[in-house]
């Protein structure tokens, strides 16, 4: 239970991230067809991003509420209201009978070629090597001093989830870059505020989703501009 509960939570707190982004996304894209590559990578930025900024936005009120409830009632709250209401209309729109209609262009391109499930089975295997390369592989510097180290201030204040306004005014953490964007320390002290601790090895697994967020997202444009076999091959080229 020891191993398996923090692993629990760490999923829980990805899904919220992913299910905020996916609901914003719900009302924001409202006509465009997204492949489901985009659709899940555009879900896990939007998710971070929206988060932080709402994280950043409400840190007035952590000295009454902790933020992994605000945050997780925000977060809830868009995927209900984005289920009974866009949702709704999207699923009437586009079934789950035949999702096809939502995430490919055409028809032609249901049945994968041999050359096709090859190329997918390649990529699957470096998205693998990926995550076990990322999550046994150190921080370093920007990750620990740039990144982490905000996180950490944050987790560790009184009250939780306030960055320290001295951290903001002392010369001599320039080094740190206060200046950057919070993006990725959200995304961190999450985690830290899910499983209940710091832990650095946890906070890995922000890393490689990013890059593949990425990967999803330069693959759908290709896609777009020429076919599915394009957008795998310019994904194991990534």
């Amino acid at each position: 239970a020891a191993v398996t509960l923090p692993a629990l939570w760490i999923a829980a707190a990805l899904a919220l991230l992913v299910g905020f982004g996916h609901a914003l996304i719900a009302l924001i894209v409202r006509e465009t067809r997204l492949f489901w590559h985009e659709r899940w990578a555009a879900a896990w930025i939007v998710g971070c991003g929206a988060g932080a900024f709402a994280w950043f936005v409400l840190s007035p009120l952590y000295a009454w509420v902790a933020p992994i409830w605000l945050l997780t009632a925000l977060m809830m709250g868009a995927v209900g209201f984005t289920g009974a209401g866009v949702g709704r209309a999207e699923a009437l729109r586009y079934r789950w009978s035949s999702p096809f209609r939502r995430w490919w262009r055409s028809p032609s391109e249901l049945s994968p070629t041999a050359i096709e499930l090859a190329l997918g089975a390649l990529l699957v295997v470096q998205v693998v090597a990926l995550l076990a390369a990322a999550l046994r592989t150190p921080l370093g510097w920007d990750g620990l001093f740039n990144f982490e180290m905000k996180a950490r201030l944050a987790f560790e204040h009184a009250p939780a989830g306030q960055l320290p306004s001295g951290y903001f005014t002392d010369g001599s953490r320039t080094w740190s870059h206060p200046h950057y964007p919070l993006l990725v320390p959200f995304t961190e002290f999450w985690l830290y505020s899910w499983i209940g601790r710091i832990d650095q090895s946890a906070v890995k697994i922000v890393f490689p989703m990013f890059f593949l967020s990425l990967i999803g997202i330069v693959a759908g444009a290709v896609r777009r501009f020429s076919d599915r076999r394009a957008g795998v091959i310019s994904a194991i080229a990534l």
